[in-house]
């Protein structure tokens, strides 16, 4: 098992732009340890003859099929737009 040591909680309270202080990054430290002493339990856990599955049941595809088709009263929908661009919604630039 690795080690949660305090570098591990500083390089991660970088990576995830947090501010801990000096006891949440104790309990963070705590939480890690517990959370990796967890999965050294489930590895002991006899999987040989349990058959992988990708799905939690038998259901193939639910997805109905799309269809294309010209609205007539496009110009109602598009009018009550709060900013429009060639008949299209203009949304702002997400990043």
């Amino acid at each position: 098992m690795s080690e949660i040591t305090d570098e591990l909680i500083n390089k991660i309270e970088i990576l995830s732009k947090l501010q801990l202080n000096e006891n949440e990054r104790q309990q963070a430290k705590f939480d890690m340890k517990k959370m990796l002493d967890y999965i050294d339990v489930l590895s002991e856990v006899d999987t040989d003859n349990v058959v992988g599955v990708t799905h939690f049941n038998e259901e193939v595809n639910v997805f109905r099929e799309d269809d294309i088709y010209e609205y007539e009263d496009a110009d109602i929908i598009v009018d009550n737009a709060p900013e429009v661009k060639e008949r299209m919604f203009s949304v702002p630039k997400t990043v």
